[in-house]
């Protein structure tokens, strides 16, 4: 059995703790343990900590620029591992960077890495960032990442394709469900968070019609924003009261600007599913 320590900046404990309570899609983020159907034997490292010691640990890192705690905590199980996956890609700079040095325990262990927004970084970076990310990186044994137009990115850094791997999105099926019973008494819903997000083009479009849109996301998401009479806004909900949201819409209206990575994929998964 192949055995994989997973690094992830979760709290574990306390996103078992929402999953038994219904207030997370999976038991783990990610939906990582579905690797243990493909035969893996699992071991995963998140955060831990009050906030005394949350708050030390954000400084440092934010001093060094690179998670810190994770990978030490899973310093252990690393010796016994056949493969190292980090989730996302800061838990693997701390990994990468002491097996480009020959350090145990990352080093001659396979590194994979599951990034999201670092080709984005990359693509608007400057010249010295885009190199010292290149430093940081150049040991991972294999990078995912969830679109081909990320690809480019990566290779004009430097980092050979052989050592890329363009992921499909998944959704968690079994948690995203549709339910006959829900009254769909929600015209248009819009979800989403993440600096991708068009909510001003959205507004624009729905401004003196007789349409009621629903929005739910920060509130740094709308700054700056003339909000519309006809459009609602949420803030951000837990994962339960998402997906009710979800089942509820008649319409989903993701708008997005164009990003380095798929950004509103998973919301326009999950909506589907």
């Amino acid at each position: 059995m192949t055995r994989a320590v997973v690094l992830s900046g979760h709290d574990i404990a306390a996103w078992q703790e929402r999953f038994r309570s219904g207030d997370a899609p999976a038991r783990l983020p990610y939906e990582v343990d579905a690797l243990e159907q493909a035969g893996y034997d699992i071991a995963i490292r998140g955060i831990v900590g009050g906030k005394a010691t949350t708050k030390l640990r954000h400084v440092a890192e934010h001093r060094l620029g690179l998670s810190l705690q994770v990978p030490l905590r899973a310093a252990l199980p690393a010796f016994r591992a056949d493969v190292v996956i980090a989730l996302l890609e800061g838990q693997g700079v701390l990994p990468g960077l002491m097996k480009r040095r020959g350090l145990p325990p990352y080093a001659g262990r396979p590194l994979v890495v599951m990034s999201v927004w670092l080709a984005e970084v990359i693509r608007t970076s400057d010249p010295d960032t885009r190199r010292g990310i290149k430093k940081r990186i150049e040991s991972v044994d294999l990078l995912t990442h969830f679109s081909r137009l990320e690809t480019e990115t990566f290779v004009d850094l430097g980092i050979p394709e052989a050592r890329l791997f363009t992921m499909a999105s998944g959704v968690s099926h079994h948690y995203y469900t549709p339910d006959p019973d829900v009254e769909r008494d929600i015209e248009i819903l819009a979800i989403g968070q993440d600096r991708g997000r068009d909510y001003a083009t959205l507004f624009k479009a729905v401004r003196g019609t007789d349409l009621t849109v629903d929005v739910v996301c920060k509130p740094e998401n709308l700054a700056g924003l003339d909000i519309p009479d006809n459009v609602r806004i949420h803030g951000t909900v837990a994962h339960r009261e998402y997906r009710e949201l979800l089942r509820r819409a008649q319409i989903m209206a993701v708008p997005t600007r164009v990003l380095a990575y798929p950004t509103g994929s998973s919301v326009a998964l999950e909506a589907a599913a």
